[in-house]
């Protein structure tokens, strides 16, 4: 099956990481897990459907994801909630690109 990786760290590949993405495609459907996000890693169901749902663009399905997370992206020392914001945004965007979604 199709699938994707994706860790994004701060400053270097040795860093701990802001953000880790694992998604892959079962019968046509994206599924996907973030850790460092939350203060848990997560697999969403809702934001699977968001993912999974070809109405909505790009830039809807970003804003319906980040309003529908399970809690508040985290706020400390290693990244503020709006950097771990920013870079999730990408990560997304770098999955959708990946499966050309």
């Amino acid at each position: 099956m199709p699938y994707f990786h994706i860790k994004k760290t701060k400053s270097d590949k040795i860093d701990y990481p802001l953000i880790t993405a694992t998604a892959i495609i079962d019968n046509n459907y994206l599924k996907i897990a973030f850790s460092g996000l939350c203060s848990f890693p997560f697999r969403s169901s809702k934001i699977e459907n968001i993912l999974n749902d070809f109405k909505l663009n790009r830039e809807e399905k970003i804003n319906q994801i980040i309003e529908n997370l399970p809690e508040k992206a985290m706020d400390n020392i290693d990244g503020s909630k709006n950097y771990r914001e920013f870079v999730f945004k990408n990560t997304i965007n770098k999955i959708l690109d990946k499966f050309g979604l």
